[in-house]
């Protein structure tokens, strides 16, 4: 064969397959009452980043059970998720730790830093519950955190919950989701009773309203843009 042919019949065979790729489409998607984000998207068959991605106006503090939003999929296209053996073992729904009132959101500016968590306003002494299933790596006092329970879920998920009054929990223990694992306070770097809540995943501070029930109450400031 000649040489100079190799590359122009390489060049035939991307220019076919990229014609004959299925198009994009985008599908509305109703959210379930206690439904995340972040269960929507994997229930779609997509990940959390493209669904944002098809929702670039979308604030998901004014979500509402039956709101719609959209997904972006290939017709013709099954997802690795919805296949017999994709059973990998993850965190099933994150549930709200604590009901109250939001008043900082994840990303607003916090001197040179940006706010890594959901401040949660709440009476002092209120029960704070483990967001779900998992193992408690730690229970103590951690600077600015003050008394503060950190615990580990399924999928490389670690949740934070920080400035409690009281630990009712030891490092070691396996909680339930729901399970009162703490008393709302104001110890550490804080103002007033509440709440600090962070959702990680791979070590990476996500926003905790991608993975919590839609359905929150109203947040006391404007929203930010946010990382996920």
């Amino acid at each position: 064969m000649n040489r100079t042919a190799v590359p122009f019949l390489m060049l035939v065979l991307m220019t076919s397959a990229c014609a004959t790729r299925a198009p994009v489409t985008l599908r509305p998607v109703t959210l379930a009452p206690g439904e995340s984000l972040w269960r929507a998207a994997r229930r779609s068959g997509v990940s959390l980043d493209a669904l944002v991605r098809a929702n670039p106006h979308m604030d998901p503090a004014h979500l509402r059970p039956g709101s719609v939003i959209r997904v972006a999929v290939r017709e013709g296209w099954v997802p690795a998720s919805w296949s017999a053996g994709s059973s990998q073992r993850q965190a099933d729904e994150f549930i709200w730790p604590l009901r109250g009132q939001i008043e900082s959101r994840f990303g607003q500016p916090r001197g040179a830093r940006r706010h890594e968590g959901l401040d949660v306003k709440a009476a002092a002494g209120m029960p704070v519950r483990a967001s779900e299933f998992g193992l408690v790596t730690l229970s103590g006092r951690m600077g600015s955190y003050g008394n503060v329970v950190i615990i580990r879920h399924p999928g490389q998920f670690v949740t934070v919950y920080a400035h409690n009054e009281q630990n009712l929990v030891q490092a070691g223990a396996w909680v339930a989701r729901g399970q009162i694992i703490a008393r709302v306070g104001q110890t550490g770097n804080a103002t007033g009773p509440h709440l600090h809540f962070e959702v990680r995943r791979d070590k990476r501070p996500r926003d905790p309203l991608y993975y919590l029930p839609v359905g929150p109450p109203v947040p006391l400031r404007a929203p930010v843009a946010r990382i996920r």
